[in-house]
């Protein structure tokens, strides 16, 4: 049901609904959409350390006291890299977006074909469409509504 799938409200019935009936608690499943933008810039961060990470910056022409200086600026580098990465994952996951999506976004999810058209598609869309809804938001009515069944 592409309603229910991504409305939390609803699956904090099926979750609670379940709980009463079968004495346990379900399995939640999600489709999620991320940026295909910020995918990409984080990708290009990951590469940007890994090449730093590779790289034989210790060669043995140099002095001793060039040796210190370019390890120092290698670890700032490392760390600044390190950073970036974890600012641009939190920033990926925050703008997440748990939909169902329609048949054709679906489609085009599968072949991977226009990744950017797609993901602005689902979070243009309705929810009742398939559109999506970001996971904090979802998280936050997911939780009031097991707070308030459980009152």
């Amino acid at each position: 049901i592409h309603w229910a799938e991504n409305n939390p409200v609803v699956a904090a019935f099926g979750t609670t609904h379940e709980h009463y009936i079968q004495g346990k608690m379900t399995t939640l499943e999600w489709d999620v959409f991320v940026d295909p933008c910020l995918v990409k810039k984080l990708y290009q961060v990951i590469e940007m350390l890994d090449m730093v990470l590779t790289s034989d910056d210790n060669n043995s022409t140099t002095s001793t006291s060039n040796n210190l200086y370019i390890n120092a600026s290698r670890a700032q580098t490392i760390q600044i890299l390190q950073n970036q990465i974890k600012r641009q994952s939190l920033h990926l996951l925050s703008k997440m977006l748990i939909a169902h999506g329609s048949v054709p976004q679906l489609m085009l999810e599968q072949l991977g074909k226009w990744k950017k058209y797609n993901f602005s598609r689902v979070r243009r869309s309705r929810r009742t469409l398939g559109g999506g809804i970001y996971a904090r938001q979802w998280l936050a009515g997911y939780a009031q509504t097991l707070k308030l069944a459980a009152t």
